[in-house]
């Protein structure tokens, strides 16, 4: 799976740590997006991320992204989920996933009408399993993308 980071910070950081438990061959990231140009190249040299990007737009359309793991600042979870969403991708949005009941239903009937994968995580179900379980258990058993259930 070929992923994307919507954002540069630190918790986009620490799912980059996390990934490196899994099989690299299996799972890596190809890209990442931030309004900072600094921070996104920041973070692409020190983890080797090949493409990086200041328009989210650009980003979303990459065909070399599956799946992307969104972490801005809570309030660009919905516009940004639906902006990814709209193009083909599957979508691991961090909590919360929107400010409100209606963001929550508008990203989760696209995410139906799609066909596509979209969750928030809950680290209190995921607290006793192991990395490589926790990740399966998000994304579902299978390597292939198209495969993942929706949410």
């Amino acid at each position: 799976m070929r992923w994307g980071l919507c954002s540069a910070g630190m918790i986009a950081t620490d799912f980059f740590n996390a990934l490196q438990c899994l099989n690299p061959s299996e799972h890596k990231i190809t890209a990442v997006v931030s309004k900072s140009l600094e921070k996104a190249k920041k973070l692409a040299d020190e983890f080797k991320i090949p493409n990086v990007y200041t328009s989210y737009e650009e980003f979303a359309i990459d065909p070399n992204i599956d799946l992307v793991y969104l972490s801005t600042v809570n309030i660009f979870h919905h516009p940004l989920s639906i902006l990814i969403l709209n193009n083909g991708k599957p979508v691991l949005c961090e909590k919360t996933c929107a400010c409100n009941t209606k963001q929550t239903e508008e990203m989760t009937e696209l995410a139906k009408s799609k066909k596509l994968f979209f969750m928030e995580p809950s680290c209190e179900i995921l607290l006793s399993a192991t990395p490589d379980e926790q990740l399966l258990w998000k994304l579902g058993s299978r390597s292939d993308h198209k495969s993942l259930q929706s949410f």
